[in-house]
């Protein structure tokens, strides 16, 4: 069983809860719940009018948080391993068909601290997912190195383009040797990758998939997919100079929601489709930003640390309807949210968390994730989206 209290929620049901929940958000977030809201309301109408025929079987998996890279040395403590098992039971009971793994330069190089017990780290998480009949991405990313999303230090100062696709290929060839996932991405944010590192060539379409073409150059693929991908909020231009490179697919992560995300994410399912590369979305959320924010989507942590609300369940709901519809309409093959700790546990909204760092924060909410990961209980949202899971999903891959 899922969970002793699953149920499944009419729409007449879930417009009563759209209202019943409006009325629990501050009015610091109002605006803005009400804005995300009415847009996907909107947005899933129009994916519902346009499907026609168009009906394809999704992947769908969820980022194993408990493996990030990001973490550093707290992979290596025995009790990771038990954690990790018993998510990826969990994400099962969800019905889930694959788990994402990020793993960040430069942690499986061969100068990196703990290097080598990083790599047996990694072989024992993707024999795990495979034994229990998952399948597995993994996403070659660059650290978060001096963020507040990962302890690890790095020193990225001197580091070149043709450096990082030394790294990265090297990287590669030892993730598909020794964990055979069967999708690998060589990157999925280019503007995020130059922000980190501090090398801005690496933020130009051109340079981007230059560094593309010398990873897969002698590249042994054996049976991984391979490919590269980009943000919804960069140019459509990424993608359109990886098309012209030898990857199998190009990969999506989309969190700001709107209409310029759209029309980039448009260009980006055409360009796939006319290019005869595959898709996949190996990360998505509803990014939460209110009028007037901006900055990097990928290391705001002021904004990151409102998805443990559940005051936000509705709108994150919306949201993931509309990328099930959205991958089943444009044969996206694997469908990825990031956040799946949301799939376990929400906090209850409290002013006085505004005072909290996001570590502190996440310290009084994750163990109430563990908490209900143990005792085998869902969210709202990890009950929906295995609903959706149901309703859109497939199973296996065609190499």
């Amino acid at each position: 069983m899922l969970t002793k209290y699953r149920m499944m929620i009419p729409l007449s049901a879930f417009c009563l809860s759209l209202c019943l929940a409006q009325e629990n958000v501050p009015q610091k977030y109002l605006s803005a719940y009400d804005k995300y809201v009415a847009g996907l309301k909107r947005y899933n109408a129009s994916l519902d009018r346009n499907v026609g025929d168009q009906h394809n079987p999704v992947l769908f998996g969820a980022e194993l948080l408990a493996a990030n890279s990001n973490r550093g040395e707290a992979l290596l403590e025995p009790r990771t391993l038990r954690s990790i098992e018993l998510t990826v039971d969990r994400f099962r009971e969800l019905g889930l068909n694959g788990v994402t793994v990020a793993i960040g330069y430069p942690i499986l190089t061969d100068d990196a601290p703990h290097s080598t017990e990083y790599l047996s780290f990694y072989k024992a998480v993707a024999d795990l997912v495979h034994k229990k009949g998952m399948i597995l991405c993994v996403k070659i990313h660059v650290l978060f190195s001096g963020t507040v999303f990962s302890p690890v230090k790095s020193d990225f100062s001197k580091l070149t383009v043709e450096m990082l696709a030394h790294q990265k290929q090297l990287m590669a060839e030892r993730v598909i040797s020794e964990m055979a996932p069967e999708y690998l991405t060589l990157g999925g944010e280019p503007d995020t990758e130059a922000k980190l590192t501090g090398n801005r060539k690496l933020d130009d379409p051109e340079t981007y998939s230059g560094m593309v073409r010398a990873i897969l150059k002698d590249l042994k693929k054996g049976n991984t997919l391979v490919g590269v991908g980009q943000g919804t909020w960069s140019t459509p231009a990424f993608a359109k100079a990886y098309a012209k490179t030898d990857v199998d697919f190009i990969n999506i992560h989309i969190y700001p929601f709107g209409k310029k995300v759209l029309e980039v994410l448009g260009q980006i399912i055409a360009t796939a489709k006319e290019s005869n590369k595959r898709l996949i979305l190996d990360e998505c959320w509803l990014y939460k930003m209110l009028p007037g924010e901006g900055g990097s989507v990928a290391a705001s942590a002021d904004i990151y640390r409102r998805d443990v609300y559940g005051l936000w369940e509705p709108a994150d709901e919306l949201f993931l309807e509309a990328m099930a519809k959205l991958a089943s309409q444009n044969q996206i093959e694997y469908v990825s949210p990031f956040w799946s700790h949301c799939f376990f546990a929400h906090r209850e909204y409290d002013p006085a968390d505004e005072k909290l760092s996001y570590q502190e924060l996440n310290a009084k909410y994750l163990p109430d994730v563990s908490q209900n990961m143990v005792s085998g209980t869902f969210s709202k949202t990890g009950l929906f989206y295995s609903d959706l899971v149901k309703k859109y999903g497939g199973r296996g891959t065609s190499k």
